[in-house]
Order: C-alpha cells, then sequence, then structure tokens
C-alpha cells in the first residue's frame, strides 16, 4: 500500500504543476509563450522537479532582464526577487495541496506515515 501511495502522489505531484502550468500557459503573451521551454525541456522540468519546477517555470516565462536593466539595477533585482519569489509562492502552494492529498490518500488506504 506504501507504494501504491507513493505512486498516487508522483503522479498528483505531475499532474497538479503540468496543469497549472498548462493554465498558465495559455495566459502567456506570444513574446512569453516563446521565450517558454519546449516540449522536452518542458517534460523533463515538471518529471524530475515536479512542483519545484515552477520557480524556474515562473523565470523563464516572464523575466524581462534586458527591459528592466535599462531603469536600473536596483529595479532589475527588486524585479528579479519578486519573481522568484512569485514562483516559490506556486511551488509552496502546491506542495501544500501534496501533503493534504498524501494525508487523504495514506487515510484511505489505511497507510501510517
Amino acid at each position: 500500500m506504501k507504494t501504491l501511495l507513493l505512486v498516487l502522489i508522483s503522479l498528483l505531484n505531475w499532474a497538479l504543476t503540468l496543469g497549472v502550468q498548462l493554465a498558465d500557459h495559455r495566459r502567456l503573451t506570444p513574446a512569453q509563450r516563446a521565450a517558454a521551454w519546449n516540449g522536452a525541456s518542458w517534460g523533463v522540468a515538471v518529471y524530475w522537479f515536479g512542483c519545484f519546477s515552477m520557480v524556474p517555470w515562473a523565470w523563464v516565462t516572464r523575466q524581462q532582464w534586458r527591459v528592466w536593466r535599462e531603469r536600473g539595477l536596483h529595479v532589475a533585482l527588486a524585479r528579479s526577487a519578486l519573481l522568484l519569489a512569485c514562483g516559490l509562492g506556486a511551488a509552496a502552494l502546491l506542495v501544500c495541496v501534496l501533503v493534504a492529498a498524501q494525508d487523504r490518500l495514506a487515510t484511505a488506504l489505511g497507510v501510517t506515515l
């Protein structure tokens, strides 16, 4: 049963992350979509890092370092920090959902953690 729980949580991790990123991908501008990962990179990021791929996803799809740098180094650094914080926040939210799901699934399967 513990193996089944691990498989279900892994699948949920990938599905949630991919679902959030696909929903976000639809909202991107054409320029942001062009900067996003190709299919292979995207798949590897979601498979290997799961919800933690939200941090680089936020950076790759939304960073505009050159534009920000023109306004000053402090602006570029502040916007970069904010963008990375948003990615961390999204990852943290997904982790919370996964932990709650793991607790419920463990109870349903009769597995003690």
